[in-house]
């Protein structure tokens, strides 16, 4: 009878779970960012097989739109070819098929936070994650505006459960498959690779040669499913590895833009590279680091505080080594996440979705494991879940869009100073026309 309420109470915070997410489905009616490209994308993708995203050659850009035929998605294909397969076999909008997917995924991710805290902790923790995760409005917000974040955050959740046992083969090629699925989704998940190859070493200590070929086939296996990507962009861009992000990087640290024929291009040399480095490491990485952790505080409230006690308890506390199968690879995905966030020019607020699920496990894993005074974890444990609550109850009501993909609810986002704030004013705008 007891597990039997236990499976309901579980089932009841998904289901409840669903019908935020679901809500939220009406009120992302803007396609925010990137979103609108994968958008486009998405419908090219239906309509004529193709990722072009814009047919103007006229505009000034950083190849020649004449000899493409128009502006072609640079950015990993996943997203939008997912997004695609809805617009092909449903008729709908590329930007309601990519809610439709964020929707799914942020479904999905309530179940499989509760079995990683389960994992990690037992019960407890798997159902105190789970509340987290469903109260959550930034995972809520998430799971409706389009954008793939919550998908990578699901991606990093499986990455880890298959990380448990690793060296089994039917295991190992689980992760290696999340992995070149994951980089086919956004460059960050580069991350991934660099978690893996430095924990099968810690994993294989003693036995390199058992750990390079683990690593060698992990390599392999993500080549193999990046390789239609590659020849893509050889074929259009003469380059496997094409990407224009660097030319956001030259433009802010000020290298002098030249245009010839409607193609920009930068005079790099290597006093660039000195100047990207001190830049890099002196400015954007310590503003960014504060902005993030300053972020966490405010999507995760008192719950980050346990997390990052749970920090030291996953390397000096004992009796943990049948623990640190999973702890040490989701402290390592952590810490690469947050170096290569932290590296770029501005570190933006949807960087912090796939890590949320992992802050919650870590945070609930600490407060139901290793708190030992009751009192002391049942008020720890009753105040984060009311503080999670309310900032999400203030969050929604601190906005008429209701979303906040730019976090401009509580505080604003780096990018562009008021990023959504300057979308509400837009919203309010655009309302008052209506009812007009």
């Amino acid at each position: 009878m007891a597990n039997k309420r236990k499976e309901i109470l579980v089932i009841a915070l998904v289901v409840v779970g669903i019908l935020l997410r679901g809500a939220l489905l009406g009120w992302n009616s803007y396609e925010h960012g990137d979103v609108a490209q994968y958008a486009a994308a998405a419908e090219s993708f239906a309509e004529q097989g193709n990722f072009l995203i814009d047919a103007n050659v006229e505009k000034d850009y950083f190849y020649s739109l004449k000899e493409l035929g128009g502006q072609h998605l640079e950015h990993n294909p996943l997203w939008p070819f997912l997004g695609g397969i809805f617009v092909f076999i449903f008729g709908m909008s590329g930007y309601h098929a990519l809610q439709i997917l964020s929707f799914i995924s942020g479904v999905a991710l309530l179940p499989l936070i509760f079995i990683l805290g389960k994992k990690l902790g037992g019960y407890g923790t798997g159902l105190l994650a789970l509340i987290f995760g469903t109260f959550s409005y930034a995972l809520i917000d998430f799971s409706a505006n389009g954008s793939f974040y919550i998908f990578q955050a699901v991606l990093y959740v499986l990455f880890l459960l298959g990380m448990l046992d690793m060296e089994k083969p039917a295991r190992a090629a689980f992760v290696w498959a999340i992995m070149g699925v994951a980089l086919l989704l956004n460059q960050q998940n580069i991350v991934l690779l660099a978690a893996y190859v430095l924990y099968t070493f810690i994993y294989f200590r003693g036995n390199s040669k058992r750990a390079m070929i683990y690593v060698l086939c992990c390599i392999g296996i993500v080549a193999v499913i990046q390789l239609p990507w590659w020849i893509r962009n050889y074929v259009l861009f003469e380059s496997p590895l094409h990407s224009i992000d660097i030319t956001y990087v030259w433009d802010k640290i000020g290298v002098p833009r030249t245009v010839t024929d409607h193609v920009i291009s930068y005079a790099v040399t290597p006093q660039t590279y000195l100047t990207l480095a001190k830049t890099s490491l002196s400015s954007w990485l310590p503003h960014n680091l504060y902005f993030m952790h300053r972020k966490f505080f405010v999507v995760a409230p008192l719950v980050y505080i346990f997390a990052l006690f749970s920090l030291a308890e996953a390397f000096f506390g004992e009796k943990l080594r049948e623990k640190k199968q999973l702890l040490i690879p989701l402290l390592l995905l952590f810490a690469f996440y947050v170096g290569i966030s932290t590296m770029w020019p501005i570190a933006k607020f949807r960087y912090l979705i796939p890590l949320l699920p992992l802050i919650f496990v870590l945070g609930s894993w600490y407060m139901t494991a290793h708190m030992r005074n009751r009192t002391g974890r049942t008020v720890s444990i009753a105040m984060s879940i009311v503080t999670v609550f309310v900032f999400s109850v203030l969050t929604f009501f601190g906005t008429p869009s209701h979303t906040y993909y730019y976090d401009g609810v509580i505080t604003t986002d780096n990018f562009g100073k008021r990023g959504e704030l300057d979308f509400i004013n837009g919203y309010e705008t655009i309302v008052g026309d209506r009812e007009q």
